[in-house]
């Protein structure tokens, strides 16, 4: 009996700690983690370098800087979004099982048997102490940065996707990190995953 695929997708919140999250439900599943690194790794075998992959990475096109002419763009931000699109669809495709972190995977694999779509959220303060520790910021920087990456998360999402990030009937589970910490919530995205898998 062949083992049935399993696509976990996790939007999150800048500060809600959804990286860790999702390496950790990853490594509980036993199934392998699409992160920036894994994705960056294959973008650069394609030719492009450290520099182009951190200014493109998980940006919209400018309108004023781009064009598209019979539904190509010559966008470099929606050719390496594309890329990133194809490489997902194409892992999905062989019946590989993943955890994805962002890249509107909730919009790529919409419909896929053995999806679930999560958005992990925080509360405001949780988030702000988190980055403050992390980076070494203050209360102000933190604050600043959140609502900046929040917002170009919002829109690259949006750009891509034919629903609006965290609008809550887009995924299928929404969990806030800050109640039950990292552990906690990647136990309560197992146990979600879990219960799918055995209907």
């Amino acid at each position: 009996m062949n083992k049935k695929q399993i696509l976990v997708t996790i939007s999150r919140e800048f500060g809600s700690q959804g990286h860790k999250v999702a390496d950790l439900l990853a490594r509980k599943l036993d199934i392998p983690l699409l992160d920036r690194e894994i994705l960056h790794k294959m973008v650069e075998r394609h030719g492009f370098d450290h520099a182009t992959i951190a200014k493109y990475d998980e940006k919209r096109r400018n309108y004023f800087l781009s064009r598209s002419v019979y539904g190509h763009s010559n966008s470099i931000e929606d050719v390496f979004a594309k890329m990133v699109f194809d490489y997902i669809t194409e892992l999905a495709d062989i019946g590989e099982s993943f955890v994805l972190v962002g890249r509107c995977g909730d919009e790529i694999l919409k419909g896929r048997e053995g999806l679930v779509r999560v958005f992990v959220s925080g509360d405001e303060d949780v988030k702000l102490r988190h980055l403050m520790e992390r980076y070494n910021w203050s209360e102000k920087e933190a604050f600043t940065q959140m609502k900046k990456i929040d917002n170009r998360r919002r829109h690259y999402h949006d750009y891509h996707a034919s629903t609006k990030w965290r609008q809550a009937n887009a995924y299928d589970l929404c969990v806030n990190s800050s109640k039950l910490g990292i552990e906690g919530t990647a136990d309560l995205i197992y146990g979600y995953v879990k219960l799918l898998e055995n209907r």
